[in-house]
Protein backbone atom coordinates (compact mmCIF):
# COMPACT_ATOMS: atom_id res chain seq x y z
CA UNK A 1 0.00 0.00 0.00
CA UNK A 2 1.24 3.46 -0.78
CA UNK A 3 2.69 5.68 1.90
CA UNK A 4 0.46 8.62 2.59
CA UNK A 5 2.18 11.94 3.16
CA UNK A 6 0.15 13.44 5.99
CA UNK A 7 -2.51 11.05 7.15
CA UNK A 8 -5.50 12.56 8.87
CA UNK A 9 -7.44 10.02 10.88
CA UNK A 10 -11.13 10.62 10.42
CA UNK A 11 -13.99 8.60 11.81
CA UNK A 12 -17.55 8.72 10.63
CA UNK A 13 -19.66 7.68 13.60
CA UNK A 14 -23.34 6.85 13.18
CA UNK A 15 -24.90 7.09 16.63
CA UNK A 16 -28.13 5.26 15.85
CA UNK A 17 -26.19 2.16 14.75
CA UNK A 18 -23.26 2.62 17.13
CA UNK A 19 -20.95 2.10 14.13
CA UNK A 20 -17.71 3.77 13.33
CA UNK A 21 -16.17 3.97 9.87
CA UNK A 22 -12.48 4.88 9.57
CA UNK A 23 -11.53 7.21 6.76
CA UNK A 24 -7.92 7.37 5.60
CA UNK A 25 -7.46 10.87 4.22
CA UNK A 26 -4.35 12.48 2.86
CA UNK A 27 -3.94 16.03 1.62
CA UNK A 28 -5.51 16.47 -1.82
CA UNK A 29 -7.43 13.19 -1.44
CA UNK A 30 -11.06 13.11 -2.48
CA UNK A 31 -13.04 10.66 -0.40
CA UNK A 32 -16.25 9.16 -1.76
CA UNK A 33 -19.00 7.96 0.56
CA UNK A 34 -21.83 5.97 -1.00
CA UNK A 35 -24.80 4.04 0.33
CA UNK A 36 -27.01 4.57 3.36
CA UNK A 37 -26.25 4.57 7.09
CA UNK A 38 -26.64 0.81 7.38
CA UNK A 39 -24.41 0.01 4.40
CA UNK A 40 -21.72 2.57 3.62
CA UNK A 41 -18.96 2.23 1.08
CA UNK A 42 -16.04 4.63 1.48
CA UNK A 43 -13.39 4.96 -1.22
CA UNK A 44 -10.85 7.44 -2.46
CA UNK A 45 -7.34 6.09 -2.07
CA UNK A 46 -5.38 2.85 -1.88
CA UNK A 47 -5.32 2.74 1.94
CA UNK A 48 -9.10 3.04 2.07
CA UNK A 49 -9.47 0.24 -0.47
CA UNK A 50 -7.12 -2.00 1.51
CA UNK A 51 -9.10 -1.32 4.67
CA UNK A 52 -12.34 -2.11 2.82
CA UNK A 53 -10.90 -5.48 1.77
CA UNK A 54 -9.91 -6.26 5.36
CA UNK A 55 -13.31 -5.19 6.71
CA UNK A 56 -15.10 -7.33 4.11
CA UNK A 57 -12.94 -10.35 5.00
CA UNK A 58 -13.83 -10.15 8.72
CA UNK A 59 -17.42 -8.88 8.66
CA UNK A 60 -18.77 -12.38 9.28
CA UNK A 61 -16.56 -12.93 12.36
CA UNK A 62 -18.06 -12.42 15.81
CA UNK A 63 -15.39 -13.83 18.14
CA UNK A 64 -13.10 -10.98 19.21
CA UNK A 65 -10.00 -13.17 19.59
CA UNK A 66 -10.38 -14.36 16.00
CA UNK A 67 -10.86 -10.74 14.86
CA UNK A 68 -7.71 -9.79 16.75
CA UNK A 69 -5.79 -12.64 15.08
CA UNK A 70 -7.04 -11.47 11.67
CA UNK A 71 -5.87 -7.94 12.48
CA UNK A 72 -2.47 -9.25 13.60
CA UNK A 73 -2.16 -11.29 10.40
CA UNK A 74 -2.99 -8.19 8.35
CA UNK A 75 -0.35 -6.16 10.22
CA UNK A 76 2.30 -8.83 9.57
CA UNK A 77 1.45 -8.81 5.84
CA UNK A 78 1.18 -4.99 5.62
CA UNK A 79 3.89 -3.56 7.89
CA UNK A 80 4.02 -0.19 6.10
CA UNK A 81 0.29 0.46 5.96
CA UNK A 82 -1.52 3.19 7.88
CA UNK A 83 -4.36 0.68 8.03
CA UNK A 84 -2.13 -1.44 10.29
CA UNK A 85 -1.89 1.48 12.72
CA UNK A 86 -5.67 1.79 12.76
CA UNK A 87 -5.99 -1.95 13.40
CA UNK A 88 -3.54 -1.77 16.32
CA UNK A 89 -5.63 1.00 17.81
CA UNK A 90 -8.96 -0.73 17.12
CA UNK A 91 -8.12 -4.32 18.08
CA UNK A 92 -5.29 -3.97 20.62
CA UNK A 93 -5.55 -0.57 22.32
CA UNK A 94 -9.20 0.56 22.34
CA UNK A 95 -10.54 -2.61 23.92
CA UNK A 96 -12.02 -3.31 27.36
CA UNK A 97 -8.90 -4.94 28.79
CA UNK A 98 -5.93 -4.13 26.54
CA UNK A 99 -3.07 -6.59 26.83
CA UNK A 100 0.23 -4.70 26.82
CA UNK A 101 2.19 -7.67 25.49
CA UNK A 102 -0.24 -8.23 22.58
CA UNK A 103 -0.05 -4.53 21.73
CA UNK A 104 3.76 -4.54 21.81
CA UNK A 105 3.84 -7.67 19.61
CA UNK A 106 1.53 -6.04 17.07
CA UNK A 107 3.73 -2.93 16.99
CA UNK A 108 6.86 -5.08 16.46
CA UNK A 109 5.44 -6.18 13.10
CA UNK A 110 5.36 -2.61 11.77
CA UNK A 111 8.14 -1.42 9.49
CA UNK A 112 10.67 1.05 10.82
CA UNK A 113 9.10 4.07 9.18
CA UNK A 114 5.73 3.23 10.75
CA UNK A 115 7.40 3.08 14.18
CA UNK A 116 8.01 6.81 13.70
CA UNK A 117 4.32 7.53 13.14
CA UNK A 118 3.20 10.00 15.86
CA UNK A 119 0.44 7.69 17.10
CA UNK A 120 2.84 4.75 17.51
CA UNK A 121 5.47 6.97 19.19
CA UNK A 122 2.88 8.20 21.73
CA UNK A 123 1.56 4.67 22.24
CA UNK A 124 5.06 3.28 22.87
CA UNK A 125 5.79 6.11 25.31
CA UNK A 126 2.60 5.25 27.17
CA UNK A 127 3.51 1.54 27.23
CA UNK A 128 7.02 2.39 28.44
CA UNK A 129 5.62 4.57 31.22
CA UNK A 130 3.51 1.64 32.37
CA UNK A 131 6.54 -0.64 32.47
CA UNK A 132 8.78 1.87 34.25
CA UNK A 133 11.07 2.39 31.22
CA UNK A 134 12.00 6.03 30.81
CA UNK A 135 13.13 7.66 27.58
CA UNK A 136 15.23 10.33 29.31
CA UNK A 137 17.81 7.92 30.74
CA UNK A 138 21.51 8.39 30.19
CA UNK A 139 23.21 6.02 27.81
CA UNK A 140 26.61 4.76 28.80
CA UNK A 141 28.62 5.45 25.64
CA UNK A 142 31.21 2.87 26.60
CA UNK A 143 28.58 0.24 25.81
CA UNK A 144 28.23 1.45 22.23
CA UNK A 145 30.95 0.21 19.88
CA UNK A 146 32.18 2.38 17.03
CA UNK A 147 32.13 1.34 13.37
CA UNK A 148 35.14 -0.91 13.95
CA UNK A 149 33.38 -2.71 16.81
CA UNK A 150 35.53 -1.21 19.57
CA UNK A 151 33.84 0.41 22.57
CA UNK A 152 35.44 3.72 23.58
CA UNK A 153 37.04 4.23 26.99
CA UNK A 154 35.08 6.45 29.37
CA UNK A 155 37.96 8.91 29.78
CA UNK A 156 38.14 9.46 26.01
CA UNK A 157 35.13 11.83 26.29
CA UNK A 158 36.49 14.03 29.06
CA UNK A 159 36.59 17.73 28.09
CA UNK A 160 35.58 16.90 24.51
CA UNK A 161 32.54 17.48 22.38
CA UNK A 162 31.04 14.18 21.31
CA UNK A 163 28.91 13.59 18.24
CA UNK A 164 26.78 10.48 18.49
CA UNK A 165 25.44 9.24 15.15
CA UNK A 166 22.89 6.44 15.13
CA UNK A 167 22.04 4.43 12.04
CA UNK A 168 19.18 2.07 11.30
CA UNK A 169 19.06 -0.27 8.32
CA UNK A 170 15.38 0.52 7.70
CA UNK A 171 15.83 4.31 7.54
CA UNK A 172 16.58 5.89 4.17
Amino acid sequence: DMLLDTITPLYLHINSLNREYPIFADKATTIHIEGDTANLYISGNEAQEIYNQFADSVKHLTDFEILQQAADSFIIQNPQSVVSIYLIDRYFVQVDNPDKKDTENAIKHLSGIMHDHPYIVRLQEKLNEQSGVRRDRYINLTNLPDTTGIAPKSDSFKDKYTLLTLWASWHA
